[in-house]
């Protein structure tokens, strides 16, 4: 909305010029010397040169204004917003703004503003933000928050979990065996933590020998099949020779 006035003492005709096309649809008077035009819904197509026209038996005056329309920041979303760190890591989050001019960015921690600290490092322009030496009390929402010239907003969350051990579920225990004989040891693991979101916080088993040495069980697998098929073969080849001669 743009009001025009006339501060004049005699009544005058007031109208509304856009790049030289008249705007009666747009204006109205809201007194003797007021007049208003109001533009709903207002594009960059309404970017240019407004123009006030007062007209009275006296003569005639105009003055101009110039639109500017400024495109609401914009926040693209994060592919991955969910981070899984280790205590003492850095955690570093990043957005990206569309919009201009004079873009303001705001972090905030569990709704709350940041400053720019030796904890919370936020960089010259504002689109990155690193969490120095993350601690128990670090884990929350983050938000990058860009506020634009007339006060519209957008803003992209990151929630930030602090990596926490698995919990033993089946324990492998001491057993005897023969030479030759087979063995299995169950060892399996959980965590609390939500795997959907925080995949990086998913339990891997793995083993090792007592030297520390890893056993690669797959490879074991593909050793034992080969042997079994191996003495398979061999049993048909003697029993084809024997029943031979």
């Amino acid at each position: 909305m743009i009001e025009c006035k006339n501060l004049g003492k005699t009544l005058a005709n007031i109208s509304w010029e856009f790049d030289g096309v008249t705007m009666d649809q747009f204006s109205k008077s809201t007194s003797k010397f007021v007049n208003v035009i109001t533009i709903p819904e207002v594009d960059k197509q309404w970017s240019g040169r407004y123009v006030c026209v007062a007209v009275n038996e006296a003569g005639k005056a105009h003055k101009e204004v110039k639109g500017i329309y400024f495109d609401p920041p914009v926040v693209k979303p994060v592919t991955s917003p969910y981070m899984a760190l280790k205590e003492g890591e850095d955690a570093v989050m990043s957005c990206s703004v569309i919009g201009k001019p004079n873009v303001t960015i705001v972090w905030f921690y569990n709704g709350n503003p940041l400053e720019n600290s030796e904890k919370h490092q936020i960089s010259t322009i504002g689109l990155s933000l690193k969490v120095q030496r993350l601690r128990k009390e670090d884990e929350g929402i983050y938000a990058c928050e860009a506020i634009g010239i007339r006060g519209t907003k957008d803003s992209t969350k990151f929630e930030v979990r602090l990596g926490t051990p698995p919990k033993p579920r089946l324990i492998p225990y001491d057993t005897s065996l023969n030479l030759g004989e087979e063995g299995w040891f169950n060892c399996s693991a959980e965590n609390e933590t939500d795997i959907g979101h925080f995949p990086e916080m998913a339990v891997r088993t793995s083993w090792k020998r007592e030297n520390g040495v890893p056993l690669d069980l797959m490879l074991e697998f593909q050793m034992r099949e080969f042997i079994f098929a191996l003495k398979k073969m061999l049993l048909v080849k003697w029993t084809m020779k024997w029943s031979y001669s």
